[in-house]
């Protein structure tokens, strides 16, 4: 058995969204019958009307570029170094001796 394969997902423009939806909201009759009169999706339709109900628009709005992550230019100064750091002085293991009843440790 072999998969289905998808076709191509439709995309309307935002003029034609809303005359569909100002049609449903307008005019007598099945919102269904007219999705199909115009080869639309009947949810999808309801789902157009639903937002300009909700938010006033048909359409979600689309992520601006400058919303996404960007790339700054760095310049570095030539003879610029970077901060020297000192290792810490080491001083000798410590130790720690340890007595019990059944006997002793040393840890180091």
């Amino acid at each position: 058995m072999r998969a289905k394969e998808r076709l191509p997902r439709k995309h309307y423009s935002p003029e034609f969204k809303m005359e569909l939806v100002r049609l449903a909201l307008e005019e007598e009759g099945s919102i269904a019958a007219l999705a199909r009169k115009h080869d639309v999706n009947d949810n999808l339709l309801f789902k157009w009307i639903r937002l300009w109900q909700r938010e006033g628009r048909v359409c979600r709005p689309r992520k601006n570029s400058s919303s996404l992550p960007a790339l700054i230019p760095v310049q570095l100064q030539a003879g610029s170094s970077l901060p020297t750091f000192e290792l810490p002085s080491c001083s000798p293991p410590a130790t720690c001796h340890i007595k019990c009843r059944g006997g002793e440790i040393t840890l180091t």
